[in-house]
């Protein structure tokens, strides 16, 4: 029975992302997932994103293929646009002491000072086990324009769950982010508001306080139901 599901899981996830790659390729737009971390990095100082965070920079991180990709979107033969899709397996360690290790090690304080001030006393109990992460989101001006960052997003989301059958799929936005509606745009339907707070002096490419949008599986599941016209 369990295969059963996951089998139609699959089916479902498959046709919700045809359909968003469809409606991608009718804009004039491709999309490519790609283990080639550095070129990456690369094409996309090119096209005005001066650098990548520590957590999906190929400098600082042995990547596999089975633990991260990117995901890139491309028009005119030019990169439009791109997202870092990393999947964390956490087993019993909480989301919030996690994140407070990765960024005390990736942002080391002065004098010893946490470089996570506060995490939402909600994040553990929404995220846990098998996460994917989605960071380092680049969506240009000619891709807003095509109004093509919803299919983008989506496309992302549906092969990350395909790949992996995570708990959930999250990702920090700052305020302005939020306000362009990036979280729903990548069909990360549900957000806990300051789910980290970092201590001064704030990381130059961090915001002071950052949102966690995040799905659970089933919200995707749910999603791409009504992408296809299950639901």
């Amino acid at each position: 029975m369990f295969e059963v599901l996951m089998s139609e899981q699959a089916f479902i996830l498959s046709a919700a992302l045809s359909h968003r790659l469809s409606g991608l390729k009718a804009k004039g737009c491709t999309v490519r997932v790609t283990h080639d971390y550095q070129s990456v990095a690369e094409k996309l100082l090119e096209i005005g994103k001066p650098y990548l965070t520590p957590t999906l920079s190929p400098e600082k991180n042995d990547f596999t293929f089975e633990g991260c990709f990117w995901v890139t979107i491309s028009g005119s033969g030019k990169m439009l646009g791109a997202a870092g899709v990393k999947l964390e397996r956490l087993g019993r360690e909480r989301v919030s002491d996690y994140w407070k290790r990765i960024h005390q090690r990736q942002y080391p304080g002065a004098n010893d000072v946490a470089t996570i001030k506060e995490v939402s006393s909600l994040v553990d109990g929404r995220l846990s086990g098998d996460v994917v992460y989605f960071g380092d989101l680049f969506f240009s001006p000619e891709l807003r324009k095509l109004n093509a960052v919803e299919d983008f997003g989506r496309a992302a989301l549906y092969h990350a769950a395909i790949t992996w059958r995570a708990n959930q799929f999250y990702a920090f936005l700052k305020d302005r982010d939020l306000r362009r509606g990036f979280g729903f745009q990548l069909g990360l339907m549900s957000c806990i508001p300051r789910a980290q707070v970092w201590s001064a002096p704030v990381p130059e490419t961090r915001g002071d306080h950052e949102a966690c949008c995040y799905s659970s599986m089933d919200d995707v599941m749910n999603l791409a139901e009504l992408d296809t016209g299950i639901a």
